[in-house]
């Protein structure tokens, strides 16, 4: 699980001039941050800026069930939200969450590639404040730029990569205390 931190005083500033810009200008400046949008160019970023939508949960309130079919990605701009392998997400504070995402994280990335249903619950676990784009809205950026859809396949590709590279590494680590105790 990650943890996150309160943001520095840069950050914090940073959040005041961005108090000043408009919706759109905040949402182009996010997902030029975002790992998953951040290989794409500035007019089909600039699309996607426009076409996204900036939404809101409260501490409790579910993103998406596991089992259900994705509608969209998020991107975590405020708050966190916890990702539970149960259909139903425990009472607060009941256990930890599997996976914790922060501000800057994608969460259903998938959503916008593939039709599988979610494998896990993801619910707020304090104010979370969102960007959210559907699939739909994508399909129609990619008639305009067909190149987004290689773009985020790479993008995802790289993920997928590492992802990969932690498990084996972690599964390594485990081999060699299981190798230890059975000496």
């Amino acid at each position: 699980m990650s943890s996150f931190t309160a943001p520095s005083s840069t950050e914090a500033a940073s959040n005041s001039a961005a108090e000043g810009q408009s919706e759109f200008q905040r949402n182009l400046d996010q997902y030029r941050q975002t790992w998953l949008f951040s290989g794409l160019a500035l007019e089909p970023l600039k699309l996607l800026a426009y076409l996204s939508t900036r939404e809101t949960l409260k501490p409790g309130e579910p993103l998406f069930h596991r089992g259900e079919l994705p509608a969209a990605l998020a991107v975590v701009l405020s708050g966190s939200l916890h990702a539970y392998a149960a259909a139903e997400a425990p009472a607060a504070g009941a256990r930890e969450p599997d996976v914790a995402f922060g501000p800057g994280d994608c969460v259903g990335g998938l959503a916008l590639l593939g039709k599988e249903a979610h494998n896990y619950t993801v619910v707020a676990a304090e104010p979370l404040s969102y960007l959210t784009l559907t699939r739909e809205k994508l399909q129609r950026a990619m008639q305009q730029y067909p190149e987004i859809g290689l773009k985020l396949c790479e993008a995802l590709a790289t993920r997928v990569s590492q992802w990969d590279r932690s498990a084996l590494d972690a599964l390594a680590r485990q081999e060699k205390r299981l190798g230890v105790s059975l000496l």
